[in-house]
């Protein structure tokens, strides 16, 4: 005969059943008792007389084995038994991994015994004087709590006439832990139980909760008593004492101050006196809270607390600072009811990941219902001024309403990069869904050398990440408006620009995207020696899903006796990349602007200058080499003459074609902007002194400029150059 079903409420079970004369062989897979599986089960079923036997059981579950017998008397319904088990892997045991709570170790067991009658248990048959027997021990070895050893545990009840007798052992490195008591086996189960433990470490208890790794050892010492009927649990009286706590952390540490003591009685947890000190920390706690489903509330907590506290629950926090605080809290766990008062004095805080932090943080928070209230609180960041409002409050989780508002804030991100600005923003919403908006008004904005424009450029041609890092930021959204203030200057190594942002932050924090358009409305970009003036350019952002710029911009140059106009033009991403165009009055070939803008002469002048030195044509290969040494020259010079002179340029040119024997040599010109619109410069050659060249010029406008030159021979001329775009 085959069974399948529910053979109990909580015991689910297929299998066969083979029966026999006055018995038969029950054979039964995947079994499952409380929520936990077993891989089989087998046995013998014997009847004999009134009473019913069950021989040979075996119960397999992972590597462990149960085996034993139990036989049941209709009559008197009484119960015998003989049960072992040996190898359970308590990782294997779905009931012991409790939410943050995970036990891992070996244990064994075996347990005798006789009930008379069942109902004798229940005291329902006062006639009955028949006491159960039970013999039974648990040993556990190499027990690991939370990934943390522990040691090994002994377990042994034994009963003495209608009295169960509970023992119980640790072996624990430097830690004891021992367990006494009785209970009477009859009526509601009376009991007293003692547990007393010293110097326990209870760190992998708390380590779940914390990001840091808690390196250290904590210690506890006391006593906990519990009494009153074991069949009505909610009828227990439990006592505590906690003679020593020590809290120990990485570089932080918390004590008791006197014994901490506490009880729980009718569901209700009492904490008659808890204080813990530490550097700059004390810590008050007295009151009570309901374990029931109403988990009502009567608490009151005060004192004061070092925020570097902060950095021991996560390491990517850093903090300092006092915060004096007072609370009451009434009502329950789903709806409090808080009065009180959080007050901060210099403190700062700041996040590992994140360019900015918060520097003297000043201000008040009181407690309203469910609620915390900023009342006024101030802070810096970057050097400016922050005011922030709003509140934080529990409503079966966590919501926040907060408000921000900066005055003139730098942000030096990414490296190389700095920004001042004003800002108003709202934050609202939960760790669920939040919702960050509002205006940011961008003041000022440089790039330093240690910007790295091409690296930036690719990282906005990778493919968008899909896998969610961090779920508080995936559900953080953005809509923040980025604009500059009027016309905004821009200050580079290379390039003085002025222009307007207009952007609108989108998406989510962890994948964001930029819509909108910067606008350059005018400046100058020098590069290898050469000025450019900025003709017109943009940055479009118009892809709504990712960071994707769209540039076009147009450049002119005066390079000899010729204008340069150069477009770039395109994407970085899907592939497309820039795209330069050039162009030249008078006309030339591309390859010669090029030429003319990295070596400062045409192709056709290199072939005439290396006529005139002996008939050799240049090697263009070597001098694209020389153009970059120069480069390089002029990059790690530059930067010291700038920091003596300010403002100063350098150039090397590594083979330059002097006049006087017409000789290749060096040359080098430096350059300086006495203001917006007059520039002096000069050049000689390092191997020959008369080949000297000033030159100064003055901008009037975009369109007209006048150019003061000394030759190398002595000689001053003047040149006056008007542009005129012709459409």
């Amino acid at each position: 005969m085959t069974i399948t079903g529910v053979l109990a409420a909580e015991i689910h079970a297929t299998g066969t059943l083979h029966t026999l004369r006055g018995g038969g062989h029950i054979e039964i897979a995947k079994l499952t008792v409380a929520g936990e599986p077993f891989q089989s089960f087998r046995g013998q079923l014997h009847l004999a007389g009134p009473e019913i036997q069950l021989n040979n059981v075996v119960v397999v579950h992972a590597h462990a084995q149960l085996t034993g017998s139990v036989a049941y008397d209709t009559d008197h319904q009484g119960v015998r038994f003989d049960l072992s088990g040996a190898n359970i892997d308590l990782a294997s045991l779905h009931r012991l991994q409790v939410g943050q709570l995970t036990f891992e170790g070996k244990a064994g067991f075996h347990v005798s015994g006789s009930i008379p009658s069942l109902a004798s248990l229940a005291g329902r048959e006062a006639g009955n004087t028949a006491a159960p027997v039970l013999n039974g021990n648990l040993e556990i070895s190499d027990l690991v709590v939370n990934h943390e050893a522990a040691g090994s545990v002994t377990l042994s009840a034994e009963t003495q006439g209608s009295t169960l007798i509970l023992k119980g052992r640790s072996e624990f490195e430097d830690a004891t832990v021992d367990l006494n008591g009785t209970v009477e086996l009859h009526n509601d189960f009376p009991g007293q139980i003692t547990l007393k433990f010293a110097n326990v470490d209870f760190n992998p208890l708390l380590q779940p909760y914390m990001q840091a790794d808690l390196s250290s050892h904590s210690a506890i010492v006391g006593t906990l008593e519990a009494h009153g009927p074991l069949k009505r649990p909610h009828d227990l009286t439990v006592n505590g004492n906690i003679s020593a706590l020590r809290l120990s952390m990485d570089k932080f540490n918390l004590l008791n101050d006197g014994p901490i003591r506490f009880s729980m009685d009718h569901d209700r947890l009492n904490v008659e006196q808890f204080r813990l000190l530490g550097p700059d920390t004390d810590l008050l706690l007295r009151g009570s809270v309901g374990v029931s489903s109403d988990h009502a509330l009567n608490m009151h907590g005060s004192g004061h607390l070092d925020l570097k506290l902060a950095q021991e629950f996560n390491p990517n926090i850093l903090a300092s600072g006092m915060v004096n605080f007072t609370v009451d809290a009434a009502g329950n766990l789903q709806h409090p009811q808080l009065s009180g008062r959080v007050t901060m004095a210099n403190a700062t805080a700041s996040l590992a990941d994140l360019p900015n932090g918060l520097s003297h943080i000043n201000g008040t928070m009181v407690f309203a219902q469910d609620r915390i209230q900023i009342e006024k609180l101030t802070a810096q960041s970057g050097g400016g001024e922050l005011n922030l409002g709003g509140f934080l409050a529990y409503r079966g989780g966590l919501f926040f309403d907060l408000t921000a508002t900066g005055k003139d804030v730098r942000l030096r991100y990414p490296p190389g990069v700095s920004s001042s600005a004003d800002a108003n923003l709202h934050y609202s919403g939960s760790a669920k869904s939040s919702l960050l908006n509002g205006d940011i008004t961008i003041t000022r904005f440089s790039l330093s050398r240690q910007f790295d424009m091409g690296q930036f450029l690719a990282l906005t041609n990778r493919a968008p990440v899909v896998a969610t890092l961090n779920p508080f930021l995936d559900n953080l959204r953005l809509d923040v408006h980025i604009a500059s203030a009027q016309e905004l200057s821009v200050e580079t190594t290379v390039a003085r620009l002025s222009g307007n942002v207009d952007l609108h932050a989108r998406g989510t924090a962890s994948r964001p995207a930029i819509l909108g358009r910067v606008t350059f409305a005018e400046g100058d970009v020098s590069f290898n020696g050469t000025k450019y003036r900025l003709e017109r350019g943009d940055i479009t952002f118009s892809n709504p899903l990712v960071i994707e710029p769209t540039v076009n911009i147009e450049m002119s140059a005066r390079v000899q006796s010729y204008d340069i106009a150069i477009g770039l033009h395109g994407t970085m991403s899907g592939g497309k990349g820039l795209s330069l165009t050039y162009r030249s009055d008078p006309p030339l070939s591309n390859s010669d602007i090029i030429a003319l803008l990295a070596f400062g002469r045409t192709q056709e002048q290199d072939l005439a200058n290396g006529s005139q030195a002996g008939g050799t044509t240049p090697d263009i290969a070597s001098t694209a080499s020389n153009a970059v040494l120069g480069e390089a020259l002029n990059a790690a010079v530059g930067s010291r003459v700038e920091r003596l002179f300010g403002g100063s340029r350098v150039r090397f040119d590594p083979q330059f074609l002097g006049q006087t024997g017409n000789n290749p040599s060096a040359r080098v010109t430096v350059e300086q902007q006495i203001s917006n619109n007059v520039t002096f410069t000069y050049g000689t050659s390092l191997t020959q002194s008369t080949e000297t060249v000033i030159q100064v010029e003055y901008a009037i406008d975009k369109d007209l400029s006048i150019v003061a030159v000394r030759d190398q021979n002595g000689v001053l001329s003047f040149d006056v150059s008007i542009r005129r775009r012709r459409k």
